[in-house]
């Protein structure tokens, strides 16, 4: 599945990717979320960090910028991803989806003219906790 990645970096680059994958159409706030709470970090990933493994991801043709205005991993890894983790970590999971909900929430509050695109986003990932798209 990455055997375009040097093997060396492999391991590291599968971990961000199984950290974002239950995002849909993102930006870096949501991404650093997710990749501290795969890290089992209460400290969220800084700038600096988020944009390296965005640059990373990118050069490899991971993830690019969506037809939604934000980041999406490439489908077919996605569809992967997300399927090893509901199936061999569903605990994970649901950490992340219920990470990224909180975060959106969160949002919600803070930007409440944009309260129904932040909604929208916490229905999608209910519906990710429920087995649905």
């Amino acid at each position: 599945m990455l055997s375009i990645i040097p093997e060396s970096q492999r391991s590291e680059i599968r971990k961000w990717i199984e950290a974002i994958s239950p995002l849909s159409d993102f930006r870096e706030k949501e991404m650093a979320s997710l990749l501290s709470a795969y890290a089992g970090s209460d400290k969220e990933w800084d700038v600096a960090q988020v944009r390296e493994v965005r640059d990373k991801l990118q050069k490899a043709n991971l993830m690019s910028w969506g037809k939604e205005g934000g980041y999406v991993i490439s489908e077919p890894i996605q569809v992967l991803m997300q399927y090893y983790l509901t199936k061999k970590h569903p605990d994970t999971w649901k950490e992340l989806n219920d990470k990224v909900i909180q975060l959106y929430r969160e949002l919600s509050k803070n930007y409440s003219q944009h309260a129904g695109f932040y909604n929208a986003k916490i229905e999608y990932h209910r519906g990710m906790l429920k087995g649905k798209k």
